[in-house]
């Protein structure tokens, strides 16, 4: 039988596996998110004064930056002696821009407080890489500050995260330690690209 018959196929197989477009992943478990970062900057916003602060804001810190923007002004607020970034105008919602090409992943504590109506309030988070890939995760969780979501991209970093309102004028958006980060490679990533590196290589000793 011609090996060479059967490597090629299989070469081919494998490569086209390796470059079929990758969902963002989503997460609700910030260990879990965590354990697929390589680096990362985690910015608890501790820094910044109380009250109003003009938008965007930029950040920086272990080769990454970002902006967080609204349509009008932040505000910086302390929910139980811990500080969290949110919008300042209702419907305004967050955007998480400019980011650095090196950002994957990104993920924080996204809540949503001091509305009028807090128990019917909410958002959605949508994250969008540079695949023109999306995903979206809801936010259902008033002044919940230990809730976590995330995002990380498989198949090219992140361009945008935005944290839009579900409802009008019901509880201003905020995001508390968000971390951005480079991600690790699935192991399945690194044994699709040995076997067809191996089996193209078999290819070539064969025609040799």
């Amino acid at each position: 039988m011609n090996t060479a018959r059967l490597v090629l196929p299989l070469a081919l197989l494998l490569l086209s596996a390796l470059q079929a477009p990758a969902a963002i992943i989503t997460y609700t478990d910030r260990t879990a998110f965590l354990a697929n970062l390589t680096s990362l900057f985690e910015n608890d916003f501790e820094s910044l004064a109380l009250g109003s602060i003009t938008s965007p804001q930029s950040f920086s810190a272990n080769g990454f930056s970002y902006q967080v923007s609204s349509d009008s002004v932040l505000y910086v607020v302390d929910t139980s002696g811990d500080q969290s970034l949110a919008e300042n105008t209702l419907p305004n919602g967050l955007g998480f821009l400019n980011l650095s090409a090196n950002i994957w992943g990104l993920g924080g504590y996204f809540f949503y407080n001091l509305g009028t109506s807090i128990a019917n309030g909410g958002g959605t988070l949508t994250a969008t890489n540079a695949a023109n890939e999306t995903a979206n995760l809801s936010v259902t969780n008033p002044a919940n500050t230990t809730t976590f979501f995330g995002f990380l991209s498989t198949s090219g970093p992140l361009t945008s995260v935005t944290f839009t309102e579900a409802f009008s004028n019901r509880g201003f958006l905020n995001v508390d330690d968000l971390i951005v980060g480079n991600n690790v490679p699935e192991p399945a990533t690194f044994a699709l690209t040995a076997a067809a590196l191996a089996a193209a290589g078999l290819l070539r000793r064969r025609r040799a």
